[in-house]
């Protein structure tokens, strides 16, 4: 298989201005390479006034080209729904006191991108404090993050901020698997997640068998209906590395692009993820365990916010829907034991091998 041909073969869920695949002094290449990404900070930055020195640093995001500047950080959307940037940005405009968002200085969008350029805090990532700060002060950080949670979820969001969000909700008619992966990072009702299913098993070093105990435990998982009458506004992507901390004190939640309406306890799904790939979890259960006094993000959470806590069943069905999701736009290249722990091949053997709690 050519390149070109390699990379449209995965390049399908994306919204690339410059076509399916990026040309670069006639070489095709993948549309997440810098200087892909380079271009599309060329176009926002014509169409957002913006002046460039070459200066600007690239820095690893999962969902955006992400750009550092000295006081400023740009955002670029290009892939599944590019207007989840515009979302933020309204309702960063109207947080209440006790979340501290993003500052947004600018957004906008074209046919192809959206862009947020907010305030820059120089400030250190939860994510990193965690590798070094001991147990006590990251207990602490993770309470007034539980704060933080608690009053968005409290908050009552004015109204075109919940028209926009019940916008832009797939229904569980859904077929598309490309629109159901680009519209939540949770897909919540069992029909969306039974399309993802057989939307993997036409994916490449997908386990079929793997495959086949997801399907049947989300069969009787299933059974059970999720009551959306008590929804709330959720940040939805609650990880370290979205939480800045300076001086003992978060001073900012970042990336509330993937905000949607829905039951709280789904807050808990990318911390619950990411302290199994962090090594918190026993390697089966869903609920990460740890022992001997070791960093908790998912107990300590649970323990400052009661309401927060979930069910077995339910962050399985949340985490399931994560893995699956994952799937569209980070599809396996290579054999299973060749693909990074936090890959979605890795995460549907993990949680197909979770047994009820």
């Amino acid at each position: 298989m050519s390149t070109a041909a390699e990379i449209a073969r995965f390049t399908g869920p994306y919204n690339l201005p410059d076509g399916e695949v990026p040309i670069i002094d006639g070489t095709p290449r993948w549309p997440w390479d810098e200087a892909v990404a380079r271009r599309r900070l060329a176009r926002v930055a014509a169409a957002a006034g913006l002046s460039l020195t070459g200066d600007e640093a690239f820095v690893e995001s999962g969902s955006n080209d992400t750009w550092l500047f000295p006081d400023s950080v740009l955002r670029v959307c290009w892939r599944g729904d590019i207007d989840r940037l515009l979302r933020e940005a309204e309702l960063a405009a109207v947080l209440p006191d006790g979340v501290p968002g993003p500052q947004v200085l600018d957004h906008g969008r074209d046919d192809a991108l959206s862009w947020m350029l907010v305030k820059r805090h120089h400030a250190t990532s939860l994510w990193h404090a965690w590798q070094s700060e001991p147990a006590p002060v990251l207990r602490d950080y993770v309470r007034q993050l539980a704060d933080i949670m608690r009053c968005l979820h409290e908050w009552q969001p004015p109204t075109s901020v919940l028209t926009r969000y019940r916008a832009a909700e797939v229904p569980a008619t859904e077929t598309d698997p490309v629109r159901i992966a680009a519209s939540t990072l949770t897909p919540l009702s069992v029909p969306l997640l039974q399309r993802l299913i057989e939307h993997a098993r036409g994916r490449m070093y997908v386990d079929g068998s793997v495959l086949d105990r997801i399907a049947a435990r989300l069969d009787h998982v299933g059974r059970v209906p999720i009551d959306r009458s008590a929804d709330v506004l959720l940040h939805a992507d609650c990880t370290p590395a979205n939480v800045l901390i300076r001086d003992g004190r978060i001073v900012a939640l970042l990336d509330f692009e993937w905000s949607r309406l829905g039951p709280r306890d789904i807050e808990l799904t990318l911390p619950s993820f990411w302290a199994w790939v962090d090594g918190q979890s026993d390697g089966r259960s869903v609920h990460p365990s740890p022992d001997d006094g070791r960093p908790a993000i998912v107990p300590w959470l649970t323990e400052a916010y009661p309401e927060l806590a979930s069910t077995p069943d339910r962050l399985w069905l949340y985490r399931t829907g994560f893995a699956l999701r994952g799937l569209i736009h980070w599809p396996a290249h290579a054999p299973e034991p060749d693909l990074p722990r936090e890959h979605p091949v890795g995460q549907l053997r993990h949680l197909a091998a979770a047994e009820p709690e």
